[in-house]
Formats: structure tokens, sequence, C-alpha cells
């Protein structure tokens, strides 16, 4: 599993709106929309703050994504 997918099922698990996320994470809707559909890579600056406000550690997410 991808980091990207990893967060999309983090995002659904927690019911949690990609418009929330967007707006908190500083990440543009335009940009995170298709990274969390697969359509776009995140950037290492996206993915650290996406982190940060799901509260969960990044080598957390790149584990489960091995």
């Amino acid at each position: 599993m991808k980091p990207e997918e990893y967060i999309r099922e983090e995002v659904k698990r927690r019911g949690m709106k990609i418009k929330f996320l967007s707006d908190k994470a500083n990440v543009a809707y335009g940009c995170l929309q298709p990274s969390l559909k697969g359509n776009r890579s995140l950037r290492a600056d996206e993915y650290l703050r996406i982190c940060t406000v799901l509260q969960i550690e990044p080598r957390m997410a790149d584990e489960k994504g091995a």
C-alpha cells in the first residue's frame, strides 16, 4: 500500500472530508484529491503536513505502505 492509499484509508476510517484535511494541512484540494485517488504523488512537504494533521508518524504511514 502506497502512503497515499494509507492516508486515503485513514481519512475514510475517521469519516473526515478531504476538503477539511486540505484546509488543515494547507494542501490545495486540487492537489490532495487527485493524490488520494492515485492520480498524483504527494510531495514530501504535503505528506508531512498531512501526517501532522492526522497525528500519525510519517514512518508509520510509510511502513504501512511497504
